[in-house]
């Protein structure tokens, strides 16, 4: 198929032109083919809706008498399921199609002013009725009743084209394209400037108003070529140059038979006469082989049109126009989901090519039949028939599609028409006018009953004015005649509450019989059996979506999130440790939180901190577990961000899990009073958590040993209701001798607990709180033994040689450990430091793991060392000397506290500073520091403020309020001074006040003096 378009299609003048116009034709051409796979999924995109369910996760364990209280955060599981997004103008097609549009009208009007009379006044005419179909009236620039700005527009680009075809023939065609480019270009900048709509909404307007003419100007397009299929088939059978190698009748009628076969198929299957699924040649591909076919077949019969206008200046761009214009009004109506215009076009193909191409295999049969059968190049003489005209292939061919059409009852008349109203109606929609919309997608419903465009748009409507039962009705209408998964996808999830299960269960069950292998139906199904849960069905279901390799980080993500919420904890761990680390977020936070669960570290993307402005649930669950297991670094910059969300009304949801990062991320940056003020001021705020608050402060100050503190935030956690509360109040009252009845009267109360563990660590309590020493010693228990000695760590009532005797009849190697450790405390406590360090030099060669037994025991030797001014051995043994947890904000007390008395006061403020910020409770370094700063750097402010963040943290300290009184006489805060007496009497013997009263007058008296005032 020698086509010579170079030499004759172009000359000097228009070659450069005709160039762009064959670009611009194939720009058409890819978008189209680009918009008719994915136009669908762009109009009416897929929505991954993510949902964070909360589950109770173990983030700590508070040890406290042998028994391990779990510490419990909230995790996350985040779960997606898939759901069809409201519909949205493409605008990028928009305005690609409509330049296109633009300059397919620009060389229109260019070429029929070179036309000669008849094919101009044809063309002019065509020309007015296309501009009419633009509606530029309705733009509302003269008013909306008025034709002034169409008759103008017409009399502008007529006009012109009048005056270059009968005035000024001279004119280059380059200069045509030129003067007709300003034109085109200045009546759209004009149309965009002074119209009150947006550009975009103008853009729509344009294009939609004009889709009329378009769907015409593709109908003149589809007519021309519709044969050319059938005579590109006689050109392969004649036109080897040897005629042996020439095929004959029967091969031709073979090969063209198969084609008309295939298009009497597509025909049946549009008419609804069979409803076999086979596989067919696409319509839209026959088109395409008969688009470029037909450039071919325009130059092959030019003989036929020879008298109207010539190929070189005429056909050639003229079908290149109509080519754009066609490949633009089909990629539109896929770049718009408009399936009743997707539907016209298909029809149009099929009917025009098969009416057209039986006729003029017939016409060839009749003329050319014996050529044929005698292997002669027939495809030179086609369009010079002997014994019938060509233009009885237009008068019988045009008699078959009549037929064909009143065989389907002028169903793609209708098909055209409701895709056009479905092009208003987006108009509409996009202009905010939605009872226009509603009025012109029912219109189009009317024309083609509910196609899946207008009915979804409806729907869409209805779901944004939250009109749920008329969503409904229009969705199960729509699915009647033309079933879509998007549709399926949309109306099971219009029940997803368990009132409605089965509905939305059978919607998905339904779409899966139509769309067996469609990715969101399979997955969404998965979720609906997941949430009874059906094990093997949900998993079923899943296994069925990743097979089809779409979105199988989403699906893995929900198979993990099912697995967790179902407690299948192997299945996860199997299915985690098949992952490689890939960019899911939601895939991310669910195995990070499987990894808190299980402590086993598994594949995951790095995560940072999250960038977007509004959290979404999987950005903020893979923040929060990430800060949980450390894959986000606990720094100031975190804090910053969630700051920052807090700061926004937008994340409110988050608030409460956003303050417990919060107060994690402090706590792990050593901010322990403001990790605690976080968590109080939380407390406080959030009544329905207030509960669960408190007795997570509780846990915290009990892993400190702050008892009292602890048992008053029990106290409150268990007034508000919350179970597990009563039980860690035992606990904290079982460590305050003064309120030993109110401890064994709670373990009476939860000794008759319906729950068997807690009933047995009540029992267990009671006996311990009330045996004797001897009681004890000869109980076989090595466990009570441990935990009487834990219990009794600083009971003066308790001698040395009974507290040994006690751990002495230990057993168990571990536990043995665990009693000789305490029997050193106890030494430490009561400042028998030969018995301490005696006991510590049997313990330590025992001690050959690093864990909290070794951390606590070279605490206890530090201790030693500093009180005995051992300072050389201590700066030895704290550089070996292994410790863990809290145990290492102690290594820098000791550090502080060595530096001080070495003289080194730079280095000492420095450990000093960072030991009272992570341990503003622990009374030695609190009341060395400020101690400190107070007399040896003379910074008596900030002596101070770090005895007021300790007895704010902890009010129950007498000796830390006593040095707090001192403080404020020292630096002039003698109120304060005075209200901390009040709250010191509530801590200490009458005895001891009076005394310490006597201490604070002298040091009132002292200030006084030193002020000068001390006459007055």
């Amino acid at each position: 198929m020698n086509i010579s378009l170079f030499s004759n299609a172009m000359n000097k003048d228009t070659r450069y032109p005709f160039l762009f116009l064959v670009f611009t034709t194939l720009v058409a051409l890819v978008a189209a083919i680009y918009y008719y796979f994915i136009g669908d999924d762009l109009t009416v995109p897929w929505e991954i809706i993510t949902e964070a369910e909360a589950v109770n996760l173990p983030v700590d364990r508070i040890q406290v008498l042998l028994q391990e209280i779990p510490v419990q955060l909230k995790g996350f599981v985040i779960t997606e399921h898939f759901e069809a997004g409201l519909p949205r103008p493409n605008l990028v097609a928009a305005n690609l199609f409509l330049a296109i549009l633009a300059i397919s009208l620009i060389y229109f009007l260019a070429l029929i002013s070179t036309f000669r009379q008849l094919a101009f006044f044809a063309a002019i005419l065509l020309l007015m009725l296309f501009l009419t179909t633009f509606n530029f009236d309705l733009l509302g620039i003269f008013g909306s009743q008025e034709q002034y700005l169409l008759i103008s527009i017409i009399t502008l680009l007529g006009g012109t084209t009048f005056l270059l075809q009968a005035f000024f023939t001279q004119v280059t065609f380059t200069w045509r394209l030129i003067i007709f480019t300003f034109l085109v270009a200045g009546i759209g900048i004009f149309l965009y400037v002074v119209s009150p709509l947006t550009p975009n909404q103008v853009t729509l307007h344009l294009l939609h108003y004009s889709s009329a003419g378009g769907i015409v100007a593709a109908l003149l397009f589809i007519f021309w070529v519709s044969f050319e299929n059938i005579h590109g088939l006689l050109w392969f059978n004649t036109q080897a140059e040897n005629p042996a190698r020439r095929f004959g009748l029967w091969q031709f009628l073979l090969i063209c038979g198969l084609y008309l076969f295939n298009l009497i198929l597509l025909y049946a299957r549009i008419a609804d006469l069979f409803k076999v699924e086979i596989l067919l040649l696409n319509s839209f591909l026959i088109l395409l082989f008969s688009a470029f076919i037909g450039f071919w077949g325009t130059q092959r019969r030019e003989k036929v049109y020879e008298n109207w206008l010539s190929f070189q200046n005429g056909a050639a761009m003229l079908y290149l126009v109509l080519a754009a214009i066609t490949f633009l009004s089909i990629g539109y109506a896929f770049a718009t989901a408009n399936d009743a215009l997707a539907r016209t076009f298909t029809d149009l193909i099929v009917y025009t090519h098969l009416a057209y191409g039986l006729i003029f295999l017939v016409y060839i049969l009749i003329n050319f039949g014996r050529l044929i059968n005698q292997r002669l190049r027939v495809y030179r003489v086609v369009f010079q028939p002997t014994v019938i005209p060509f233009y009885t292939v237009y008068i019988m061919g045009t008699i078959l599609l009549v037929a064909l059409l009143f065989r389907t009852n002028y169903a793609t008349y209708d098909r055209a028409v409701a895709g056009y109203y479905n092009y208003l109606g987006d108009f509409y929609k996009a202009t905010d006018s939605d009872i226009l919309a509603l009025k012109f997608y029912s219109e189009s419903s009317v024309y083609e009953h509910n196609n899946v465009k207008a009915a979804y748009a409806q729907s869409a409507i209805y779901r944004e004015k939250e009109y749920v039962q008329s969503e409904i009705n229009q969705l199960n209408e729509a699915l009647k005649l033309y079933p879509n998964p998007k549709l399926y996808i949309r109306l099971a999830n219009k029940y997803p509450d368990r009132q409605h299960f089965f509905n939305r269960m059978f919607s998905l069950k339904e779409g899966l019989r139509k769309f067996p292998n469609n990715v969101p139906l399979l997955n969404n199904q998965a979720l609906v059996y997941a949430s009874i849960p059906m094990v093997d069905s949900a998993d079923y279901f899943f296994d069925q979506a990743v097979a089809q390799n779409q979105w199988e980080s989403t699906i893995t993500s929900n198979k993990l999130a099912f697995y967790l919420l179902s407690g299948l904890g192997k299945q996860a761990i199997a299915l985690a440790r098949e992952q490689d680390a890939v960019q899911h977020l939601p895939l991310t936070s669910n195995l990070l939180l499987l990894e808190s669960f299980t402590k086993q570290k598994l594949k995951t993307e790095n995560l940072t901190l999250p960038t977007a402005r509004i959290l979404r649930p999987e950005d903020f669950t893979g923040f929060y577990h990430g800060i949980l297991q450390n894959r986000i670094p606990a720094n100031k910059q975190a804090l910053d961000k969630i700051n920052t969300y807090l700061a926004s009304e937008e994340n409110q949801q988050y608030h409460l899990d956003l303050k417990l990062m919060k107060a994690l991320v402090q706590q792990r940056l050593n901010q322990t009073l403001a990790a605690r003020t976080t968590l109080e001021n939380l407390a406080g705020t959030e009544e329905n958590y207030s509960a669960y608050l408190l007795d997570l402060i509780g846990l915290h100050l009990l892993d400190q040993k702050l008892y009292r503190a602890a048992a008053n935030h029990f106290e409150q956690a268990q007034a508000k209701g919350l179970p597990d509360a009563a039980l860690h109040y035992l606990y904290a009252l079982a460590f305050l001798p003064d309120r030993a009845t109110d401890a064994l009267l709670l373990a009476g109360q939860l000794a008759e607990s319906e729950n068997p563990a807690v009933a047995a660590q009540a029992n267990q309590l009671t006996f311990l709180m009330q045996a004797s020493p001897a009681q004890v010693v000869i109980n076989n228990s090595d466990t009570a033994k441990v935990q009487y000695l834990q219990l009794n760590q600083y009971n003066n009532s308790l001698t040395g040689e009974e507290f040994a005797a006690i751990a002495s009849t230990v057993k168990n190697p571990d536990l043995k450990k665990l009693a000789q450790k305490k029997l050193a405390a106890y030494h430490v406590a009561y400042q028998n430091w030969p018995a301490a360090m005696q006991t510590l030099e049997m313990l330590l060669p025992q001690l050959d793991q690093e864990n909290k037994v070794l951390s606590e025991a070279n605490v206890l030797q530090a201790e030693i060392m500093l009180q005995n001014n051992q300072l050389p051995q201590l700066e030895k043994a704290l550089s070996r000397m292994y410790f863990q947890g809290p145990d290492l904000h102690l290594k820098k007390y000791y550090q502080a506290a060595l530096a001080e008395r070495t003289g080194k006061i730079q280095e000492a403020g420095k450990y000093y500073n960072q030991a009272i910020t992570a341990m503003p409770y622990h009374v030695p370094a609190v009341l060395a520091a400020a101690n400190f700063f107070s007399t040896k750097v003379s910074r008596k402010n900030q002596a101070y403020d770090i005895l007021l963040n300790s007895i704010t943290y902890n009010p129950n300290e007498p000796e830390v309020y006593k040095a707090y009184i001192l403080q404020s006489v020292e630096v002039g805060y003698g109120g304060f001074a005075e209200t901390a007496l009040e709250e010191l009497a509530k801590l200490v013997s009458p005895t001891e006040l009076t005394a310490f009263r006597q201490e604070y007058e002298a040091k009132v008296n002292q200030r006084l003096n030193s002020l000068g005032i001390g006459g007055q």
